[in-house]
């Protein structure tokens, strides 16, 4: 793993809060995705609860009563947790879950796809982009829905944004 990714499962705070937004994930071949939200989520105060998911049997009841008694928010699967492990997640708990499809590895769009598919009506999942795009829209779009109950969390991804359109701006002029 990356050195600059804390020790996994445990959670880290940049801000001194718990982590509101959990980061669920089963193969060290999303690191650069993970690395890619962490690092918007504390552009806008937040840090993440990570999840590593087991490749063998995973209790589904305990991760998400686990994620709700540490104050998770939110959740965001990764690549290989997201086929199915996104629904099954989402059907035990009331946390928003989004999911980032996985990318590479030879899997073609088709799959992928088809893997969004797998969600069941009365557990919804919110499917982002692929990619760093998706890493990036994943800790924003998990701001802006802290932000509609937390003053502190607008006002960063209110300045957040600010600095991002004077630097598109400032590049279009140069």
């Amino acid at each position: 793993m990356n050195p600059q990714m804390p020790e996994l499962p445990k959670s880290s705070s940049t801000s001194g809060n718990r982590p509101l937004v959990a980061l669920m994930f089963r193969r060290a071949t999303e690191e650069d995705l993970l690395q890619e939200t962490a690092e918007h989520l504390s552009d806008v105060w937040l840090a993440p609860y990570w999840v590593k998911l087991s490749a063998r049997q995973v209790r589904w009841q305990q991760i998400a009563s686990e994620l709700q008694q540490n104050g998770v928010r939110i959740v965001v699967a990764f690549g290989g947790a997201v086929d199915s492990d996104a629904a099954k997640i989402a059907a035990r708990t009331m946390l928003p879950v989004l999911a980032l499809p996985p990318v590479g590895r030879g899997r073609p769009l088709s799959r992928i796809a088809a893997g969004m598919h797998t969600s069941k009506e009365g557990a919804p999942v919110g499917m982002l982009a692929l990619g760093t795009a998706g890493a990036r829209n994943a800790a924003l779009f998990s701001a802006a829905i802290l932000a509609l109950n937390d003053r502190l969390i607008a006002a960063a991804l209110r300045d957040y944004r600010e600095q991002q359109t004077s630097q598109v701006l400032a590049s279009r002029l140069a």
